[in-house]
């Protein structure tokens, strides 16, 4: 255990907070002879149409950049696994858009509950990054406690980093397929 040590005390600062950036997804879609309009008004129905949930809304349209923002919530996959919440941001142009998708944060309660909250079985893992230490559970951790480092980076690799890039790719493949249709 002892040479050990010495090796978690050297690895923890490297899965510090500054080495890390938040997750986030981007992306470029052509859509065919799709005038500027006619995709931020599929953006807007597709906000609309995808998020029922009186939490995740369009934050900000700008009509004149073409510019439509807004928060989206989807289930954390597992049984009481609490939510992801995150920003889409979609910019239109003639023929196409561009997408972003950012500020991933998984909350194991909705709004907060308390008693929602403990009768989950999963912690509230807090924002996402794109490192070995994929959020703000395992990077406070591996402050606290060196020694976990390696098991959270295994659990971050294993089971929390793929859960979260699924939510996203079902937001993308959701939008792709929301933006490639006409607007109601």
């Amino acid at each position: 255990m002892r040479p050990l040590l010495p090796f978690l005390l050297l690895c923890a600062p490297a899965f510090g907070q500054s080495d890390c950036t938040p997750l986030d997804t981007t992306g470029v879609v052509n859509v065919k002879n799709a005038t500027v309009a006619d995709l931020s008004a599929r953006a807007k129905s597709w906000f609309a149409s995808t998020y029922t949930n009186s939490k995740a809304m369009v934050q900000r349209r700008d009509d004149s950049t073409r510019i439509v923002v807004g928060t989206g919530m989807s289930e954390y996959p597992v049984k009481n696994g609490g939510y992801v919440s995150y920003t889409v941001e979609i910019t239109c142009k003639y023929g196409g858009y561009t997408y972003k998708v950012h500020t991933l944060k998984h909350d194991n309660a909705d709004d907060g509950d308390k008693a929602t909250a403990s009768a989950n079985v999963v912690p509230t893992y807090g924002s996402i990054y794109d490192c070995p230490m994929c959020c703000e559970l395992h990077k406070t951790l591996a402050k606290e406690q060196p020694a976990s480092v390696a098991k959270n980076a295994k659990q971050c690799e294993k089971e929390i980093r793929p859960k979260v890039d699924a939510i996203v790719a079902q937001v993308v493949a959701s939008l792709t397929a929301g933006m490639g249709a006409k607007a109601p």
